[in-house]
């Protein structure tokens, strides 16, 4: 029975479609993180990377109501404030 949920409800990575993960290695490094300082009334706006891509298909997914993606996005968006937060 777990192999048949398995086929349809593995996890994915959302940039590539790899199995068994929310955002792959090699997806995740593709991402140049964004970090903007000089934002009048708002200081600093950080974002994980260029709108376009994968994180764009993704980004779209989800605006349309697919929630397949939302493990991969907060892992995403978690790891940007995570380690850019020491810069």
């Amino acid at each position: 029975m777990k192999a048949f949920f398995d086929l349809f409800l593995a996890r994915r990575c959302i940039g590539c479609g790899i199995a068994n993960v929310d955002v792959c290695v090699h997806c995740q490094r593709e991402l140049v993180p964004i970090v903007r300082r000089d934002l009048p009334g708002i200081g600093q706006c950080r974002a994980a990377g260029a709108y376009d891509g994968w994180l764009r298909a993704a980004l779209l997914r989800y605006k349309s109501g697919d929630a397949s993606v939302v493990a991969g996005l907060r892992n995403v968006l978690s790891s940007v404030m995570d380690v850019r937060s020491e810069e």
